[in-house]
C-alpha cells in the first residue's frame, strides 16, 4: 500500500496520497466529475445571490410589499367582546421576530386603520391596534368595519406580521454587505494566492516543527516583536517595570486631558452652553474636567498595576500590560471619533448620528478600525530600550506637562470645592396623606381657542370637556417664553427664563437654579420622579436640573455616581460637561454599531410627529403608574400639534384632503383631537385602576400654536375628589402651576418661585405677565439648533425680546431694535375697559424695571 508523502512539485510543497497518483479513466471521471460540482455550486451561488440582490432592492423601493408579510387568519373562536365596540382576540406574536408596531389587519381583504384604544371602543368602525398584556402576550384590539360582530358576520380576518428583518432599513443594509460580497469576489484572485502562499508556508512548518508550542514561540519571535517586549517589559527588572508602567501613566493622563481639550475646543468655540461665560468659568470648566478624566482613567491604571506586581511571580504580568493599554487606547480613540465626527458636520453637514443604512455601517466598521489601529500601535511602542534611550526625554517632557496640568487642576478643585447647595436643601413638609400621584401632561404648541373645553365650535377636546366639568380651569391662562425649552424650565422652576438664563439650547441652569425646582421638592418628600419628553428640546438632564428626576427620556443619573459625586462636591459645571461629553459618545457607538438607534431631535420637532411616538409615551406613562407603590409625579411632554404639518392617520376634519400648506387648521384640530384621546385614555386608566381620586393631574402647554404667547394655552387642574372646581376668568401665567401644586400638598410655596397658588389668592386681571423671546438659532451638529453665537452680545444675551400681557393686551420690546408693537389677545374671556388699561408708557417702563431688577445693563432702553 502507498503511503501519503509531502513532496516539492514547482517550487511548491504538496501532499501527496494515492489518490494523487491515479491515472487512467478513474483520474479523467474525477476530475470531471469535481469540475461539475463546481459549476452547479457557482451557478447556485450566482442565482441565490441574484435573488437576494432583487429581494434588498425590493425590500428599498416598496418595504411595504405583501410578500414580505407573514400571513395568519385570525381564530375568532380565541376572540371575546370587550368594552364598546371592541373585541380582543390574543396572538402568537414574538417582538424578536415579528413589530408590534407594522402588524397590519385586513377584514374580507379589506384594511382596518390604526386607532386608540378609547376610539376604537367608543367609535369603532375598522379601526385596529395591538396591546400586550400584563404577562407579555399579545393580542389584537379592534372594532370590524361597520361595527359588526366578528363573531357571526361570517368576515375572514388576515393579520399580516412584518418580519423585523424585512424593512428598508434592513434592505440598504443587506445591498451593502452584498455588494461587499461582490468586491470580495472581485478581489478572490489575490486572497486565493495569498492564501497559497500562506498555506505552503504553513506546510512547510508544520514538516519542520515538531512542536506546536515552538512554532508558537518562533512566529512569536519572527512576526511580534511587539508581544516579546511586552513579555520582557512585564517581567523585566523592578527598575524597568516601572518605567514602562511610568510610561503608560503618562501617556494615559495626557490622552484623558488631550480628550477633554478637544472637545471644550469645540463647544468653546461655537454655540454651547459656555457661550456667554467669562474665560476664567471656561478655563475652570477644562482643567476641572481634565483632573476628573485623568482621575478616572488612572485609578483604573493603578488597580491592574496592583493586579500586574500579584502576576509576576508566575510570569503572567503581561496580561495586565495588554489590558492597561486599553484605557489609553479608548481615551484616543474617543479623541479621534469626536474630533472627526465634530469636522465633518462643521463642514459637511453629516456625521455618525445622520447616517443610515450603508453610511452607518461603514462608521461602525471605520470606528473598529481606527480602535484596532490606536491598540497596535501602542502595543508596538513597548520597547524598554526607547524609554531609557531615544524617547526619554519626549515622555518626561509630555510628562511634566501632565503634572503641571493636573497640580493646576488640584488648586483649582480646591478652591473651588463648594458643597453648600443641593437639593437637601430644599424643604418638605408635605405629608403622606398629601402626597397623590401628580400627572403634569401637556402638548406642544396647543392654543386654546381651538379647544372646544374653551368653547371651540368644533368638538376637539370632548374628553378633556368632560374633565373641566370638575375641574379647575384657568380661561386666560399665558406661557412665560415662546421656545419650549425656556417655557418647560419655567413651569418646573417657577422663575423667568431671564433669571434663569434659559431659553433655547445650549442654556442649562447654573448654580441654585439647577437645584431650585418642583421636581427636586417633591423628591425631597419621597415621590419618585419621571420626565417622558423629548430628546435635547425637553429632557431635564439636558438643561442640568439636579437631583429632581429619577428618569429622564428612559435615561437615570444614577448609572453616572462618579459624575453625580463630582457634581455634589460643588463643580456642578463640570459635572455637566462631563456628562454630556459621554452621552454624546456612547450615542455615537450605540447608533455606529446598531446597538440603538438615534433618533436626530431636530425632526422630532419640526416633522409631523407620527402617532406612534406619542402613543409610546403614553405606554411608559400607564406602565409607570401600574408598576409603582410609591406617590409618583410624572411630567409628559406629547408632540403630536407641534406643527407645522401634523401626522394625523385618520382625520375628522382634514378627511380627504392633503397637507399642502403649514399650519393648516383642519389638520391641526385633528391633532389636538388626537391628544384629547390620549387624556380620555389617561382617565379611564386611572378610573379602572382606582386611581383617579388619588391623582392630580394638570393639562399645560408650553406655548400656543406657531409659537405665540399672545394667545391663550389650556390650563387645568383636576383635584382629586373633583375638589376645587371652578373657572378662574382673570389671567394666569404656566409660573403659577408650580405653586399651585405645593399649596394643595401643604407644602410651603418657595420665596424663588415668582408664580402664585390658584387656591390661596386670586389673580389680578391687569397684573404683568412677562414672557421672552430668544434671539435667532442655528443648527451646530446633527438635529440639534442652538442659539446663533454670533448673536450673543451683551447686555442682553440670549434674549431678543419681552413680551408683556396685560388684561386683554399684548405687547412686545425688542431688546435689540427698541421696536414697540401691541396686540389685543383674541377670544380673551375677561377684557378690560380701556379706561383700566394702563398706558403704552407705563408698561414700556414695567418691562425696563423687571429688567433693571434681575441686574440688567437697561441703558440702552431709558
Amino acid at each position: 500500500m502507498r503511503k501519503t508523502q509531502i513532496v516539492k512539485r514547482n517550487g511548491r510543497w504538496v501532499l501527496c496520497s494515492p489518490f494523487n497518483t491515479a491515472t487512467g479513466e478513474e483520474s479523467k471521471r474525477a476530475r470531471y466529475n469535481l469540475s461539475a460540482m463546481k459549476k452547479i455550486a457557482f451557478l447556485i451561488i450566482v442565482v441565490v445571490y441574484i435573488l437576494a440582490v432583487i429581494t434588498s432592492l425590493l425590500l428599498v423601493i416598496k418595504p411595504g410589499a405583501a410578500i414580505f408579510y407573514y400571513k395568519a387568519a385570525l381564530q375568532m373562536e380565541h376572540c371575546a367582546p370587550d368594552s364598546g365596540f371592541a373585541y380582543r382576540c390574543p396572538v402568537n406574536l414574538s417582538p424578536k421576530l415579528f413589530s408590534p408596531e407594522r402588524v397590519l389587519l385586513f377584514e374580507d381583504g379589506q384594511q382596518l386603520y390604526r386607532g386608540t384604544r378609547s376610539q376604537i371602543s367608543t367609535t369603532g368602525n375598522g379601526e385596529f391596534t395591538v396591546e400586550v398584556t400584563a404577562n407579555g402576550d399579545y393580542s389584537i384590539y379592534f372594532a370590524p368595519i361597520e361595527n359588526s360582530d366578528p363573531l357571526s358576520n361570517d368576515a375572514i380576518y388576515r393579520v399580516y406580521y412584518a418580519p423585523i428583518f424585512f424593512s428598508r432599513a434592513k434592505g440598504i443594509q443587506y445591498l451593502g454587505i452584498l455588494l461587499a460580497g461582490l468586491l470580495l469576489y472581485g478581489l478572490l484572485p489575490i486572497f486565493r494566492s495569498a492564501f497559497r502562499r500562506a498555506n505552503n508556508w504553513l506546510h512547510l512548518r508544520l514538516v519542520r516543527v515538531k512542536s506546536s508550542f515552538q512554532m508558537v514561540v518562533r512566529f512569536l519571535a519572527r512576526k511580534g516583536a511587539f508581544f516579546a517586549n511586552i513579555v520582557s517589559a512585564a517581567n523585566s527588572g523592578r527598575r524597568s517595570f516601572f518605567l514602562s508602567w511610568g510610561k503608560l501613566y503618562v501617556v494615559t493622563g495626557a490622552a484623558a486631558y488631550w480628550l477633554i481639550f478637544m472637545e471644550w475646543l469645540f463647544l468653546v468655540t461655537g454655540a454651547s452652553f459656555m457661550s456667554g461665560m467669562s474665560l476664567g468659568q471656561k478655563l475652570e470648566i477644562l482643567l476641572l474636567s481634565g483632573l476628573f478624566l485623568t482621575c478616572v482613567a488612572l485609578t483604573l491604571l493603578t488597580v491592574l498595576l496592583a493586579l500586574s506586581l500579584a502576576l509576576r511571580i508566575s510570569h503572567l504580568s503581561w496580561i495586565a500590560f495588554l489590558i492597561a493599554e486599553l484605557v489609553s487606547t479608548a481615551l484616543m480613540t474617543a479623541m479621534i471619533v469626536l474630533m472627526a465626527d465634530n469636522f465633518t458636520y462643521v463642514i459637511f453637514h453629516f456625521g455618525i448620528l445622520t447616517a443610515m443604512g450603508v453610511g452607518r455601517t461603514l462608521y461602525g466598521i471605520l470606528i473598529g478600525v481606527v480602535l484596532i489601529g490606536v491598540y497596535w500601535q501602542r502595543l508596538k511602542s513597548w520597547q524598554p530600550e526607547s524609554w531609557l534611550n531615544k524617547s526619554a526625554r519626549g515622555v518626561r517632557m509630555l510628562g511634566g506637562i501632565t503634572l503641571g496640568l493636573a497640580a493646576i487642576s488640584l488648586v483649582t478643585a480646591f478652591l473651588r470645592f463648594d458643597p453648600s447647595f443641593t437639593s437637601s436643601d430644599l424643604a418638605s413638609q408635605a405629608s403622606a396623606a398629601s402626597r397623590p400621584n401628580i400627572i403634569l401632561i401637556g402638548s406642544d404648541g396647543l392654543t386654546a381657542k381651538n379647544m372646544s373645553v374653551y368653547g371651540y365650535e368644533r368638538d376637539t377636546t370632548p374628553n378633556i370637556k368632560a374633565l373641566g366639568s370638575t375641574s379647575l380651569v384657568a380661561e386666560n391662562a399665558f406661557s412665560n417664553s415662546s421656545a419650549t425649552l425656556g417655557s418647560i424650565v419655567s413651569i418646573l422652576t417657577s422663575k423667568w427664563s431671564t433669571q434663569t438664563g434659559v431659553i433655547y439650547p445650549p442654556n442649562i441652569l447654573q448654580g441654585e437654579d439647577a437645584f431650585e425646582h418642583l421636581p427636586g421638592i417633591l423628591s425631597k418628600a419621597g415621590y419618585k420622579t419621571v420626565e417622558i419628553g423629548v430628546p435635547y428640546y425637553v429632557d431635564a438632564y439636558m438643561v442640568n436640573v439636579q437631583d429632581g428626576f429619577d428618569v429622564v427620556n428612559q435615561r437615570s443619573m444614577e448609572k453616572d455616581p462618579l459624575v453625580s459625586a463630582w457634581r455634589d462636591a460643588g463643580y456642578d459645571l463640570p459635572a455637566y460637561f462631563i456628562y454630556k461629553l459621554e452621552e454624546k459618545l456612547v450615542n455615537r457607538l450605540l447608533h455606529a454599531f446598531y446597538l440603538e438607534t438615534i433618533a436626530n431631535p431636530f425632526s422630532v420637532v419640526t416633522q409631523p410627529t407620527p402617532e406612534l411616538q406619542d402613543r409610546q409615551k403614553m405606554d411608559q406613562l400607564l406602565s409607570l403608574l401600574g408598576q409603582t407603590d410609591a406617590p409618583i409625579f410624572v411630567h409628559v411632554h406629547l408632540m403630536g400639534t407641534h406643527g407645522a404639518r401634523f401626522a394625523i392617520d385618520e382625520g375628522k376634519y382634514s378627511l380627504g384632503q392633503e397637507q399642502t400648506q403649514d399650519w393648516m387648521v383642519d389638520f391641526y384640530d385633528d391633532a389636538i383631537l388626537a391628544f384629547d384621546s390620549y387624556i380620555g385614555e389617561l382617565v379611564e386608566y386611572l378610573k379602572t385602576t382606582g386611581q383617579f381620586d388619588n391623582t392630580l393631574l394638570i393639562i399645560y402647554s408650553d406655548h400656543a400654536t406657531k409659537y405665540y404667547v399672545r394667545d391663550r394655552v389650556p390650563m387645568i387642574f383636576h383635584f382629586p375628589g373633583d375638589q376645587y372646581a371652578a373657572t378662574i376668568s382673570d389671567n394666569t401665567q404656566n409660573l403659577d402651576i408650580a405653586p399651585t401644586i405645593l399649596d394643595y400638598m401643604g407644602q410651603a410655596v418657595p420665596n424663588w418661585m415668582n408664580g402664585i397658588s390658584l387656591l390661596s389668592a386670586n389673580p389680578d386681571n391687569d397684573r404683568l405677565i412677562f414672557s421672552i423671546k430668544p434671539i435667532s438659532v442655528t443648527e451646530v451638529e446633527a438635529g440639534k439648533f442652538s442659539l446663533d453665537v454670533n448673536n450673543l452680545a451683551p447686555p442682553f444675551y440670549q434674549f431678543q425680546a419681552i413680551q408683556v400681557v396685560v388684561c386683554n393686551r399684548w405687547y412686545e420690546l425688542n431688546l435689540r431694535t427698541q421696536e414697540w408693537i401691541g396686540w389685543i389677545v383674541e377670544q380673551h374671556t375677561a377684557p378690560c375697559a380701556e379706561s383700566d388699561l394702563p398706558d403704552e408708557a407705563a408698561i414700556r417702563q414695567s418691562i425696563i424695571e423687571f429688567l433693571d431688577s434681575q441686574g440688567y445693563d437697561v441703558s440702552t432702553l431709558r
